[in-house]
């Protein structure tokens, strides 16, 4: 039967390039910088414009937590930035929170540094109301919520809902 060896290796990517959302920018950015520091990569880190003093604290954080320097760098919030690291930054992956127009930008631009590239596009996000709901009154206004909590500017809001023929009117109500 001969012999074969299978072996897995868990080993850092290098540098990752966490560009991040304006919206929840520390819960969006920290999706990507945590894990990927606890798999041992190091960080750049660019924020929105609309949210840069985040980044700092969060650069202070770690720094105050004893992560070694050069392991989060915080870079420029401008767009400028962000085409350098999407252009030309020595990062081994680029990982985008952002609108579809920009994602499609972003992917077209790395697409020839054949880098990992990870994005997240916007959700949308579905509901069902299926016909063995028991308060339907209480479900519409939770579905409600879902779609304009934080004015709807959420990649996980409810953006559609579709609801069963049987308790399709009581929902409407």
């Amino acid at each position: 039967r001969g012999t074969m060896t299978e072996l897995i290796l868990r080993e850092p990517l290098g540098i990752v390039a966490n560009i991040s959302a304006w919206n929840y920018p520390y819960f969006v950015g920290s999706n990507v910088w945590a894990a990927a520091l606890l798999a041992g990569n190091a960080v750049l880190y660019k924020p929105s414009e609309y949210c840069p003093g985040t980044a700092s604290f969060v650069a202070d954080l770690w720094r105050m937590a004893g992560l070694p320097d050069g392991f989060f760098q915080v870079m420029s919030e401008t767009r400028q930035a962000g085409q350098f690291i999407i252009q030309e930054a020595d990062v081994d992956a680029i990982c985008f929170t952002g609108s579809v127009a920009t994602g499609r930008i972003i992917a077209a631009t790395a697409a020839p540094r054949m880098i990992k590239l990870q994005l997240e596009l916007g959700g949308k996000d579905p509901a069902y109301v299926c016909d063995d709901v028991a308060d339907i009154t209480q479900v519409a206004q939770a579905l409600a919520d879902g779609a304009f909590y934080n004015a709807g500017q959420s990649c996980c809001s409810v953006e559609r809902i579709y609801v069963h023929e049987k308790v399709y009117d009581t929902f409407v109500e």
